[in-house]
């Protein structure tokens, strides 16, 4: 999460880890799931931080709300709110890990404006259609917004309604 701009994310996983409830519905829930609960897999931990941020987001934890950015708190009081979030939100939280989660990543859109560009350059045709089945909630449907800075050189409109700076 660190190496991907989350530094929120990466620090609230290892606390989360350290509060886990251990032998409550949600643990059954949660090592009831066969492979691999990783990113590549079940994707375990962000089903859980999406189902804590979507308790933010309704409203319905006033101490998560209190704990999540764009507030500061110390580590002690994330974890306090962690903890009380997962023992209150259990049966929210173990119905919501059933679902896979959908990630809304725009950076992907970086190699679509590259691989436009390079297409362009090559064929001579002005016009690039793209089709999406719906991954990313659109977003990377509008890449052509969105300018691509590599070193020195910037891709895409004059004023971008946001520049990718990706680390290739």
């Amino acid at each position: 999460c660190a190496a991907l701009g989350s530094p929120f994310m990466a620090r609230m996983l290892p606390l989360l880890g350290e509060v886990w409830p251990d032998g409550s519905g949600l643990d059954t829930a949660v090592r009831a799931f066969e492979g691999d609960i990783g990113p590549k897999g079940h994707s375990l931990p962000l089903r859980l931080a999406s189902g804590l941020h979507a308790l933010v987001l309704t409203e319905q934890d006033a101490d998560l709300i209190a704990a999540y950015p764009p507030n500061t708190v110390s580590d002690n009081a994330l974890r306090d709110a962690l903890t009380g979030a997962l023992v209150r939100h259990e049966t929210f939280l173990r119905d919501w890990i059933t679902s896979p989660p959908q990630t809304n990543e725009v950076r992907r859109s970086a190699v679509l404006i590259a691989g436009a560009h390079a297409l362009v350059h090559r064929t001579g045709v002005a016009l690039v259609h793209l089709s999406e089945l719906g991954a990313s909630a659109g977003l990377n449907m509008m890449w052509d917004r969105y300018a691509l800075r590599v070193g020195d050189v910037t891709f895409g409109p004059a004023s971008p309604v946001l520049t990718l700076t990706p680390d290739w």
